[in-house]
């Protein structure tokens, strides 16, 4: 009788456990794709509303709303409470028209 121990693990054993970490990461990419956009959608959607908002400030602050029509105007407001900054993290195009600041990319 031969009582000597091999250790390790055989090659069979290390294709098996490579195999099931390669389905569970399969699993898991498409799941985590789709986090990192609605997570995109909802930061460019709140910083879309904070514009909004500055708006309205810099409006009850007696500025003239027809010279709101660009990130920069908006920054140099009276009472804004934008400060810059990037406002799609995708670098979707943002336009403003009539008080509404809207995302190319996000639109809602």
């Amino acid at each position: 009788m031969n009582n000597k121990r091999k250790n390790g693990f055989t090659l069979i054993e290390l294709i098996v456990v490579i195999a099931i970490l390669a389905v569970l990461g399969m699993l898991l990419v498409p799941q985590i794709s789709g986090y990192i956009d609605a997570s995109q959608s909802a930061t460019c959607a709140n910083n879309r509303k904070l514009i909004e908002r500055s708006i309205a400030l810099s409006e009850a602050n007696d500025v003239d709303p027809t010279t709101l029509t660009t990130l920069d105007a908006i920054k140099a407001a009276n009472g804004s409470i934008y400060k810059g900054g990037e406002v799609c993290p995708k670098n979707g195009k943002i336009s403003i028209n009539n008080r509404k600041v809207t995302c190319e990319l996000h639109k809602d």
